[in-house]
């Protein structure tokens, strides 16, 4: 019998020194500081698409999906950093390469074949640094957002290392707040598709 269904999500992994630097933006903000949850190192990514709650054996279908996509390796550039003020999700923004867009759309159409529909906005590739309780960010929680993205942003720009190749994906799921990952897929190019 199958176990209840688990939020998953395809995604690009952040190498360990980039998500080390990166969360090392926090050391700027006190630990308790309010209504602000900060993402770990460990799990720090790019989304390429959100599943929903899936099954074990959907996410094995998925998987077997995911390992048809022919696509290469990805380069990925870290590219400022925003707020996704409805939400609540302080970003960085990854440039939107031609490949990685393909890759994206790629996943789509594999998630899509398996009736996970389309998300209603376009897709915006980031890395969610922190997320934001509105309620308890005092006393003006869009101007401490954008404070918070502004630093961030120079924070980014003053980074040793913006740039990455993506050579997998990775499913992953939700555990207790956490990600954790299934499936590992290396991008490559079958013979013939260049």
């Amino acid at each position: 019998m199958d176990k209840a269904p688990t939020k998953m999500f395809v995604g690009i992994r952040v190498p360990t020194d980039i998500a080390t630097s990166l969360a090392s933006f926090r050391s700027n903000y006190p630990d308790d500081l309010p209504g602000v949850r900060w993402t770990d190192a460990d799990d720090l990514h790019i989304t390429l698409k959100y599943l929903g709650r899936q099954t074990t054996q959907a996410a094995t279908s998925i998987t077997d999906g995911l390992a048809n996509i022919s696509q290469p390796p990805v380069e990925i550039a870290l590219n400022g950093a925003g707020v996704f003020e409805d939400v609540g999700v302080l970003f960085i923004s990854i440039a939107t390469a031609p490949a990685l867009m393909r890759l994206q759309q790629a996943v789509d159409q594999v998630a899509l074949g398996y009736g996970v529909s389309r998300s209603e906005h376009p897709y915006r590739p980031h890395i969610s640094i922190a997320r934001f309780d509105t309620k308890n960010v005092v006393p003006d929680p869009t101007s401490e957002f954008d404070r918070m993205s502004l630093h961030l942003g120079e924070f980014c720009q003053g980074l040793p290392n913006r740039h990455f190749r993506a050579t997998e994906i990775v499913l992953y799921d939700s555990v207790s707040g956490h990600y954790r990952e299934r499936f590992n897929l290396q991008l490559k190019v079958e013979a013939g598709n260049f």
